[in-house]
């Protein structure tokens, strides 16, 4: 039986393309349908639509060039999948884009103000309809956008202004783009407020002027408007705007500045155009005003002046505070009694005629003036009848006046208190002074003077002969001349007592006076003629029968140039009397009858004088004498001469004291040793048995009373030993850092006759007595000490010696030679050495101990290095080896040293073999003293001549990858390689045999 059956081989072609489901595809409403346009199929293979998203309705999901229908607004995703059996399946997508007419245009949002610091916002642009695309642009300022597509997007980097940014919304092919634009306006923080500019003045006809504010900075606007005033303002928003049709007055505009939203975002200030005419009404100040006391404030009443016109009060004199310049109407305060002058002046500004001015008076009187005052009655002799009133001097602004209400004169100045009058009658002539106070309450006062007119005819007083008594007697009797009528005769007492019998008798009796001088006036009174107030004076001695014998006082010292003195002698019971004479010397008794009279003029030395007493009838005269002795201030300060020394043996000297001035004198002592003086008041006396050491004497000269009265000077006279040896500091010593105090061993003095004394010389220290040969000395520093011995054995010689204490710091750095040095032949120069520094008194010191270096001061701890020696083979190098060593004395010594490698560094050795195997070692290829030439080349083949590594310069990083570009970054095998080394020098290039080894 036959039986059959089918199979089908299908064979699918490996060649054929992947599946493309044909280009996207953009419809807009009604369309909701498409074509679709994938690849055709190469049979067996087949392929099949699918949605991915989106919808509508496929006609047949195996044809390529289906139709789908029912497909909605927004973005549709089809999938085509070719199934091409074994050769593998693939897949496409396409979208077909349905836009909606209707979908909403593009609105970017409202606009946006911010204030530095903000540089940032989020924009509201509105959302576009799937599938509708919007899209961000930045068309002014600096932005930086977050995401272009992101209608509420964040935007950053905003700077000051308007930075202007577009959205468009793309909807397909139902329309172009719809387009909307929103700015964002960044306004300074550090916005100056608004200035205006200065007022401004004019003068008709000139009636237009430009503006002068201060520009703000965009995006802040700054607005003119028109506060008072007329003015038409040509650019609101302009700070120098023209403004024009201004009035006469005042015209006030407002710049106002707006940088919203900063703070105090408004600012505005004010700014003046004062517009003036020359024909404006002149200043008046108004009247005179009259005012008393207490009343101290005005008010003043002056025209008040158009606007612009400005009055201003001054105060020319007189007192008074203005309280407002300004105010026509202003009070004035603080006015004191007097008359002040104010001027008000109207400003004009920059007119022809620019001011006006008008003066008014103010009077304040005083309501305490006092009353008038017609001064003292006068009395006048003929023929003068002639005299000078003296009437009160009224307070300005108050007047006086004169007025005759008896007798007979002329006034020469009615309203002059010390007016003159003439023409004045025999007998008693009546003038009246009155006082004009203003409208004080005692406005008019009064007074009255007499002017009396005298004849001259009068006999003169004569009181008679002086009259000298003695104890007991007491009454004397007067012999006076008498007067004639009707002149009137008048005893009265000058001085001294007594009882008169009867004061108009020229013949008086007068009795009970006591010891004394008394003076008695007889006056004959004739009014004011000539002589017709006449007197005279007669002086009554009555002397005391026990007044005692004269005493000249003691005597008396005195310094030049004081040649004057105050005598004092015993004054004698008044009035006898006392006299001086000058008996011997020089000089002028001032008072020759005063015991305590001045003696002036007296010359230096002794001046003798005599005092005697005269006591009237009682007895003779008695005598005493004084001496008043005048000291020369230059008479010199006692000085007893220069010390003097001398060396054992040694017999007897003189002293040398200087000679005082007459009458000054000296006088030599002994205070301490021993020697005789020959002559002690002899400045240079000779002096004898002077003692072993020091011997002092004074000088003393006695100058009486000046300030040298008595001034001393001492003198030594050394005397030493010759025995005394010589200075020994004691022997050196040397420490480690230990010393805080030692005990010195100086040579001992012996006797007072020499003495010692420690110095530093060098170092430091503080010895406990310096004096003392065995001191302590404290505080030693590091270092080295110098101690100085001093011995002064006067007049034997002075003798000195050292000691070191040597105290080293245990404490120093051990030796450091600096850091080993390296060094290409070609690049040697000479160079210093960086070993540590040493303190003292440690020391340190080169040592050479390997190669050929050369130093130039072993001891310099950087001395400078002048040689190192020359390479011959260039595969060789020199090591010089120096050890740097430090001495510190008892505290040790320690060394270090450096290595100076002279290399030959010119000379390239290219290795033959590397391994970069990653172990860290010769892991990339390298090439010693390739960096010397920094223009070289470097080229790497393989065994069939194929170029694999290259690199100009070459920085020694070659790691065994292959630089090919069939095999770039792989690594190389094991292998020989062939290398070209061009130096770039101009010479022949290195070539040779790498092996790479791994």
């Amino acid at each position: 039986m036959i039986t059959a059956d089918t199979m089908i081989v299908e064979v699918f072609d490996a060649t054929f393309a992947d599946a493309y489901a044909g280009p996207d595809q953009e419809w807009c409403l009604p369309t909701d349908f498409a074509t679709m346009d994938a690849d055709d199929l190469s049979d067996p293979a087949t392929g099949i639509w699918t949605i991915v998203q989106g919808g509508g309705v496929i006609a047949d999901v195996t044809d390529p060039n289906t139709e789908i229908t029912s497909i909605p607004v927004g973005e549709n995703i089809y999938q085509w999948t070719v199934d091409n059996g074994p050769c593998g399946s693939t897949v496409d997508v396409v979208s077909i884009f349905i836009y909606d007419p209707d979908a909403a245009v593009a609105d970017a949002g409202p606009d946006q103000d911010f204030c530095l610091p903000t540089t940032t916002t989020t924009l509201a642009g509105n959302t576009p309809d799937v599938p509708g695309v919007g899209t961000w642009e930045l068309v002014q300022g600096t932005a930086t956008i977050t995401d272009v597509n992101d209608p509420t997007t964040d935007i950053s980097g905003l700077t000051i202004g308007e930075n202007i940014l577009t959205w468009s919304i793309y909807n397909g092919p139902c329309a172009d783009p719809t387009i909307d634009s929103v700015s964002v306006f960044i306004f300074d923080e550090n916005l100056e407020p608004a200035d205006a500019g200065d007022d401004i003045e004019l003068c008709l006809p000139l009636d237009s002027t430009l503006m002068a504010a201060t520009p703000p900075v965009f995006p802040a606007i700054g607005t003119w408007t028109l506060i008072t005033g007329t003015g038409d303002i040509q650019a609101a928003n302009d700070p120098n705007t023209l403004i024009t049709n201004l009035s006469l007055g005042t015209n006030t505009f407002v710049w106002s500045v707006d940088n919203q939203p900063c703070p105090d975002g408004i600012t505005q200030d004010t700014v003046n155009v004062f517009v003036f005419t020359d024909d404006f009404d002149p200043a008046g100040a108004g009247p005179d005003q009259f005012h008393c006391t207490p009343t101290s404030t005005i008010v003043m009443d002056a025209l008040d002046p158009l606007d612009p016109n400005t009055g201003t009060w001054t105060l020319e004199s007189g007192s008074g505070i203005i309280d407002d310049p300004a105010d026509p109407n202003t009070e004035v305060t603080s006015m004191t009694v007097g008359i002040s002058e104010f001027v008000w002046e109207v400003y004009n500004g920059p007119c022809p005629t620019d001011s006006s001015t008008d003066t008014m008076l103010v009077y304040i009187y005083d309501q305490n003036h006092p009353p008038a005052d017609a001064g003292d009655d006068q009395e006048i002799c003929l023929p003068n009848n002639t005299t000078i009133l003296d009437g009160s001097i009224p307070i300005v602004p108050a007047i006086g006046t004169w007025e005759l209400i008896q007798g007979s004169a002329t006034i020469l100045d009615e309203n002059d208190p010390n007016t003159a009058v003439t023409d004045l009658v025999l007998g008693d002539n009546v003038f009246v002074w009155t006082i004009d106070n203003g409208p004080c309450e005692n406005t008019m006062t009064m007074d009255t003077v007499i002017v009396s007119i005298f004849t001259d005819d009068a006999v003169l007083a004569d009181a008679g002969e002086d009259i000298e008594i003695c104890t007991p007697e007491s009454c004397v009797t007067l012999n006076a001349t008498p007067p004639s009528a009707p002149s009137v005769g008048t005893w009265t007492w000058v001085q001294g007592s007594g009882t008169i019998d009867d004061i108009n008798d020229p013949n008086a009796q007068v009795c009970a006076l006591p010891v004394g001088h008394h003076i008695l006036q007889w006056e004959i009174y004739n009014g004011p003629c000539k002589e017709g107030n006449t007197f005279d004076f007669v002086d009554i001695f009555v002397f005391d029968a026990n007044n005692p014998p004269a005493f000249a006082g003691d005597d008396q010292e005195h310094c030049w140039p004081t040649d004057n003195t105050v005598l004092e002698a015993d004054p004698p019971i008044f009035p006898a009397i006392g006299t001086w004479e000058l008996i011997n010397g020089s000089g002028v008794v001032t008072d020759l009858n005063d015991p305590a009279s001045t003696f002036t003029d007296s010359n230096i030395g002794v001046n003798t004088l005599t005092w005697t007493v005269y006591n009237g009838p009682c007895a003779d005269p008695t005598i005493d004498t004084v001496m008043v002795t005048i000291y020369d201030p230059e008479s010199p300060d006692a000085y007893a001469g220069e010390d003097q020394s001398f060396c054992t043996p040694f017999g007897g000297t003189n002293l040398e004291g200087n000679t005082p001035i007459d009458p000054a004198i000296g006088t030599w002592s002994l205070i301490s040793g021993q020697g005789d003086i020959d002559q002690p008041n002899i400045p240079g006396t000779a002096v004898n048995n002077l003692g072993l050491g020091q011997n002092i004497f004074v000088w003393s000269i006695y100058n009486g009373a000046c300030p040298n009265t008595l001034t001393t000077d001492t003198v030594s006279i050394f005397v030493n030993d010759a025995t005394i040896a010589d200075a020994n500091a004691g022997p050196d010593q040397l420490f480690c850092g230990t010393l805080d105090s030692l005990q010195l061993d100086g040579s001992e003095t012996i006797g007072n006759t020499a003495f010692g004394i420690w110095t530093i010389e060098t170092g430091g220290g503080d010895f406990f007595d310096i004096n003392n040969e065995h001191t302590f000395v404290f505080d030693i520093p590091l270092g080295i000490n110098t101690y100085v011995w001093t011995v002064d054995n006067g007049a034997c010689g002075i003798t000195s010696d050292t000691v070191q204490l040597i105290n080293f710091d245990p404490n120093l750095d051990p030796a450091f030679a600096g850091p080993n040095v390296e060094i290409c032949q070609d690049e040697f120069t000479p160079f210093e050495l960086g070993a540590s520094e040493v303190d003292v008194p440690a020391y340190g010191f080169w040592t050479i101990t390997d190669g050929p270096v050369e130093i130039t001061d072993p001891l310099d701890p950087e001395a400078l290095v002048t040689e190192l020696g020359v390479i011959y083979n260039p595969n060789d190098i020199i090591i010089n080896t120096l050890v740097w060593t430090v001495d510190n004395g008892v505290c040790g010594t320690s060394q270090d040293s450096i290595n100076i490698v002279l290399d030959e560094c010119l000379w390239i050795d290219v290795p033959d073999a590397f391994s970069p195997n990653g172990d860290g070692v010769n892991d990339v290829f390298q090439i010693p003293n390739l960096w010397k030439y920094p223009n070289n080349s470097f080229q790497v083949f393989n065994r069939w001549g194929a170029l694999i590594y290259e690199s100009a310069p070459y920085y020694e990083n070659w790691d065994g990858r292959s630089y090919h570009p069939a095999s770039f970054g792989t690594e190389l095998p094991v292998s020989t390689y062939y290398y070209i080394l061009d130096l770039g020098n101009g010479g022949d290039p290195l070539t040779g045999y790498i092996y790479l080894k791994r």
